[in-house]
């Protein structure tokens, strides 16, 4: 219901109660797509970059090498905003997610390091990489959920969901006559994509759908329509991939009107679906953490984890 901006302006001393945190941060810099910058710091004054995780949070606002606080600061350093509202807030649980490459090779030291912090505050932590496609969601979206509680409140029973049988397929969720614009792609990119040069996805268990980051409209994938003519997705059609509603889609369009930035709030959310059955098994373990509940989110974008939350309740 409140929008705090932009986070790193934010101060955590002096924000209402809350109990429960979710969100994530922006994937970019850990995401095999993206530019696998990582968490990174500059020094204004010297130059000397430097990952914010690995400095003791005692120590973390200095330039390790000169002393100086002129830091420039990167995007997937909003891991260390989160790190700081936890620490300063102490909420009784919470839910983090990322992309898988975060616990790759080249970016499990951070993540590591920010389990190890996580754990020096007083939470116990659950982390699993999860697929979309086990939860009965048509897209592949393998990402890393992390499920944090205070270690007094933990009983030790939670477990992370189950695979649930797979009944829904891309075609349940596309719509039929759209506009002849969505089926303007260039030959060469369809001929890529029938040629498999770009990357394939089992959507359901009846087709294959296509994504590619070559593409004129972010995210916005494609899919074989009328008369199986290849098509990008609607943005409507990608809101429902997330396991938004059409409603969903509305008011966000009513917000965000333009076309490519849709695509791009989109693809940057998280499937409700599985945050849904990561809840459902939280409550089924600690029912007690969901008592006078008080949510805080953070880089979670349209409302993920705030719909996933009225689907338990």
């Amino acid at each position: 219901s409140k929008n705090l901006g932009d986070i790193t302006k934010v101060d955590e001393t002096k924000l209402e109660e809350f109990n429960m945190i979710c969100g994530g941060s922006p994937c970019q810099d850990f995401s095999i797509g993206g530019k696998q910058k990582g968490s990174v710091w500059t020094c204004k004054e010297c130059g000397h970059e430097y990952n914010p995780i690995i400095q003791h949070f005692s120590k973390r606002d200095c330039c390790p090498k000169c002393g100086s606080k002129e830091l420039d600061k990167s995007r997937s350093s909003l891991l260390v905003e989160w790190l700081r509202i936890i620490k300063a807030n102490k909420p009784n649980f919470g839910i983090y997610e990322n992309v898988k490459n975060i616990v790759g090779i080249k970016h499990k030291e951070t993540f590591d390091l920010f389990i190890k912090e996580l754990q020096e505050y007083g939470y116990n932590t659950y982390w699993k990489v999860l697929k979309a496609s086990n939860f009965n969601v048509p897209q592949e979206r393998e990402r890393v959920y992390l499920f944090i509680v205070k270690k007094e409140l933990d009983n030790g029973l939670f477990k992370f969901p189950s695979e649930i049988i797979r009944t829904k397929s891309v075609y349940d969720l596309i719509d039929s006559n759209v506009s002849e614009s969505y089926y303007e792609i260039c030959p060469s990119m369809i001929k890529a994509i029938e040629q498999k040069k770009c990357k394939t996805i089992e959507f359901g268990g009846t087709s294959n759908t296509v994504t590619t980051k070559q593409n004129r409209w972010n995210n916005a994938g494609f899919v074989y329509g009328e008369n199986n003519r290849l098509r990008f997705f609607t943005e409507k059609e990608t809101f429902k991939l997330m396991g938004f509603s059409e409603e969903d889609y509305i008011n966000a369009s009513n917000i965000v009107p333009n076309k490519d930035k849709l695509y791009y709030v989109c693809g940057n959310s998280i499937v409700v679906d599985v945050l849904y059955y990561i809840l459902k098994e939280i409550y089924v373990a600690m029912p007690y953490l969901f008592d006078d509940l008080k949510l805080s989110s953070y880089f979670s974008g349209i409302g993920a984890f705030e719909k996933a939350l009225n689907w338990l309740y």
